[in-house]
């Protein structure tokens, strides 16, 4: 009690010493430079600066309000529909095509070389406008062996159709001619040899030395007992 009493006295009796006045002088800086700085747009932070567009900005901008003018229009609105529309159709009918292994060699070729080699294989696959001897050698001296095993096929449907076990006919399938086997000793082999031919060719397979050297010989056999 007696500690807080004398506590408050001192207290009273700092209050009522005066407050020296200080009598430094302030050196008073001027800013020189603010005019300069306030007109400089750099440091101006209350406003934001718009982003200069750049020419693919401008060109995509100019290219996406002609999509709406198109749209907007009561004739070409209705094309441009149509033009997407079949676009799209286009692309799903490729995937389609690719995926059961139908797709023409002339139209989707994977590249000009390729195209090249099979100029001998007519879109029609004309069997009897190929010499398969000199062609499959022509492959395989080329180590094209997928080109090969396709000649390969194609020989055998000549040897079927010159035996008369197939009614050969252009843009026929290959699941047609496996049918007109079904009555006979030779169609399990000839409906595997397809299935090794489709899996290869229209899957876009890579065949290796060995495996072709396996599968020329299944076909060689093939032939020979279709002759026999």
């Amino acid at each position: 009690m007696l500690l807080g009493v004398l506590l408050l006295f001192a207290l009273y009796a700092g209050a009522k010493q005066p407050i020296p006045l200080d009598s430094s002088r302030v050196a008073i800086r001027k800013a020189g430079a603010l005019t300069q700085y306030q007109s400089d747009k750099d440091f101006d932070y209350n406003q934001q600066q718009a982003k200069k567009e750049n020419e693919l900005d401008s060109w995509w901008r100019r290219f996406m309000r002609w999509i709406g003018t198109m749209q907007a229009h009561p004739f070409w609105g209705v094309v441009f529909d149509v033009l997407v529309w079949g676009i799209c159709l286009f692309a799903i009918i490729y995937v389609v095509l690719k995926i059961v292994g139908m797709e023409k060699i002339g139209l989707f070729a994977k590249n000009k070389k390729e195209a090249a080699a099979l100029e001998y294989l007519v879109a029609e696959e004309n069997i009897y406008a190929i010499n398969f001897t000199e062609a499959i050698q022509d492959a395989i001296r080329q180590k094209n062996y997928r080109i090969a095993l396709r000649l390969y096929y194609l020989q055998t449907l000549r040897v079927l159709a010159d035996g008369e076990l197939i009614q050969w006919k252009q843009n026929k399938t290959n699941d047609v001619y496996v049918y007109e086997l079904r009555e006979t000793p030779l169609h399990d082999s000839f409906s595997y040899l397809t299935n090794v031919y489709n899996y290869a060719w229209y899957g876009e397979m890579i065949v290796t030395a060995d495996q072709f050297t396996e599968v020329q010989d299944a076909y060689l056999q093939f032939q020979k007992q279709v002759t026999a």
